[in-house]
């Protein structure tokens, strides 16, 4: 399924998430990263500031998305608070189904880690 995106509800989106160019405009990365954390964190709109920061805390150094030049970092909180109202396709998933999911991610990624070791 393709992840489809609206910028429309954020405030003052046409310059917090577009970067002016010679030839057009193009995505800022903060706002496409959060497009495509919108999947990791199971919820489909920033309009729960409060749960978004929760979630990226929870999935911590797997939550690093954003690079800055020297290296990945997570999220900050005034970069998300700036993107309330981003909306996407992603099904909602409540807080148990989202660590739910997680800590099964997390097992597999442990047990196959480890699988050699006797």
């Amino acid at each position: 399924m393709a992840l489809h995106w609206d910028l429309s509800k954020i405030q003052d989106y046409e310059t917090l998430c577009w970067i002016k160019e010679e030839e057009g405009s193009t995505l800022n990365p903060i706002t496409e990263c959060l497009i495509w954390a919108s999947i990791m964190v199971d919820l489909d709109s920033i309009k729960d500031l409060k749960e978004w920061m929760w979630r990226l805390h929870f999935l911590g150094k797997k939550a690093e998305l954003v690079y800055d030049g020297n290296d990945y970092r997570t999220f900050t909180e005034d970069e998300v608070k700036a993107h309330m109202g981003l909306t996407t396709n992603v099904g909602t998933k409540t807080r148990h189904q989202f660590v739910q999911r997680w800590v099964k991610i997390l097992k597999a990624d442990c047990d196959m880690k480890t699988r050699h070791l006797k």
